[in-house]
């Protein structure tokens, strides 16, 4: 019924959130998202989706809020209540998938993240335009049978600084360092690779790469956004060390947030999952696919990349 690009963009919890449950702490799913599983003493309860803010629960929405087609910005707390904030929304369901919305004000310009009713007494997800949840119409974007909601806050950039503490050379970029390119002077030497280490998990056993490891890989362009700084595609990563990749990849953050996609979003004819240095000296991930239409989309956005798991 839903579109392919429906199962990327999620985001929402409702207003039946009660306030007792801000201060409690219920458990949820048992996904690899939003930075969260040791925070949670017990999973949530039947007919509820439990609410996470970087990693902390703050709230259980049950069925009283999804029959209120509630938004997610009246469930959150006040801190957390601007979607202009949000750099991450993961969306956990009870059968183990996890859908990621990066920059959701951006990417879904105009939609509104919100709870709703789905079947057999679940919990539905979806981005809706202000038209259609007022009337309780059809979603743009859907996720069925919520577990957890987890939203994972932009850091705050002090002005003249890039994050980090040092010096910042301004520009659009802002202080994510993913501006178009423009705002930087490009290094001859291309990015600082001396820090840099991704380990790939797989049952043969763990196999750390360097800076110099990635170095020494052919390098490709992302599709939109900022298209002049090189990364890699993660097929070639697995390629270059004759890697097979399985059925179902987990990409993680320093964090502990995580976009998880198979095999088949490894084709470059629909998809790029793509990792490249960023102006901190993080690996940052994109996944990009095409929509129906054949325009690229972001399907999945981490910062501080540290892992590939690779699962049987």
């Amino acid at each position: 019924m839903y579109a392919r690009g429906m199962r990327r963009c999620l985001v929402v919890v409702t207003l039946a959130l009660s306030l007792l449950g801000c201060g409690k702490k219920h458990g949820g799913g048992k996904g690899t998202g939003g930075g969260g599983g040791g925070d949670r003493e017990a999973p949530a309860l039947p007919g509820q989706v439990q609410l996470l803010v970087d990693g902390k629960p703050v709230a259980n929405a049950d069925r009283a809020a999804a029959a209120a087609w509630t938004p997610l910005t009246s469930l959150l707390p006040a801190n957390a209540r601007d979607p202009k904030t949000w750099a991450i929304v993961e969306v956990h369901t009870h059968a183990g998938r996890i859908t990621t919305m990066p920059e959701p004000a951006s990417t879904q310009p105009g939609l509104v993240a919100a709870v709703f009713p789905g079947r057999d007494g679940g919990i539905d997800f979806g981005m809706f335009t202000a038209d259609e949840l007022a009337k309780h119409g059809t979603p743009k974007l859907v996720e069925m049978d919520v577990s957890d909601l987890r939203v994972k806050l932009a850091q705050p950039v002090a002005s003249g600084t890039d994050g980090s503490g040092s010096a910042s050379d301004g520009g659009s970029g802002g202080g994510n360092g993913e501006g178009n390119g423009s705002n930087r002077a490009a290094s001859p030497d291309g990015p600082d690779l001396t820090n840099i280490k991704l380990t790939i998990k797989q049952k043969s056993g763990d196999l750390e790469l360097t800076g110099a490891d990635l170095g020494a890989i052919a390098k490709v362009n992302a599709p939109i956004g900022d298209t002049s700084t090189p990364g890699w595609d993660v097929a070639s990563i697995l390629a270059a060390k004759k890697i097979t990749p399985t059925a179902k990849l987990i990409i993680t953050d320093d964090s502990g947030a995580s976009v998880t996609m198979t095999s088949k979003q490894l084709d470059p004819k629909t998809d790029l999952a793509f990792m490249k240095v960023n102006k901190q000296g993080q690996l940052r991930f994109r996944l990009f696919e095409k929509n129906s239409g054949g325009a690229w989309d972001v399907a999945g956005d981490l910062r501080g990349v540290t892992m590939i798991e690779l699962v049987p």
